[in-house]
């Protein structure tokens, strides 16, 4: 089984005359953040193994949320590989295809942690026609996580 977890970073500040790349969480993102590690935490059945990645855009936002949800998670989210990706930094659909793919090869899980609107894009088209796809119709909020299961690599 092969698994994917597509995550949108928490919710960021808008800091006058700070790039887009380095906008850092605000406080309620750095809340959601932390939740979303305690929720993965209690999810055992998603627990890593020595064979996951965890690809995060480079972008400031990103790097904050996975750290926040790392601390929360646990120890056994902390030993899991993280690898900064430029890739996932405003990239469509079809280039997180590319980059699950490519992080994939040796995982039996991805977790990709990046921005709207591929990632939330890419959760459409991968849970279609499951029922669950028409509970992503309304939108991929920040600190959303999708998680798909395949046979498939």
């Amino acid at each position: 089984m092969h698994r994917l977890l597509l995550i949108r970073h928490a919710k960021a500040g808008h800091p006058p005359g700070v790039r887009d790349l380095r906008r850092p969480l605000n406080e309620r993102g750095l809340v959601d953040a932390a939740a979303l590690g305690e929720w993965l935490a209690e999810e055992p059945h998603l627990a890593p193994s020595q064979r996951t990645v965890i690809a995060v855009s480079p972008a400031e936002r990103t790097r904050q949320t996975w750290s926040a949800v790392e601390k929360t998670a646990g120890a056994v989210w902390q030993s899991a590989a993280v690898e900064s990706d430029a890739d996932i930094y405003e990239a469509s659909p079809a280039m997180l295809r590319e980059v699950a793919l490519r992080h994939g090869l040796d995982a039996a899980t991805v977790v990709i942690v990046g921005h709207n609107p591929g990632i939330g894009l890419l959760a459409r088209e991968l849970a279609a026609p499951s029922p669950q796809r028409a509970r992503l119709d309304d939108g991929f909020p920040t600190s959303a996580v999708a998680v798909l299961q395949s046979d498939a690599p």
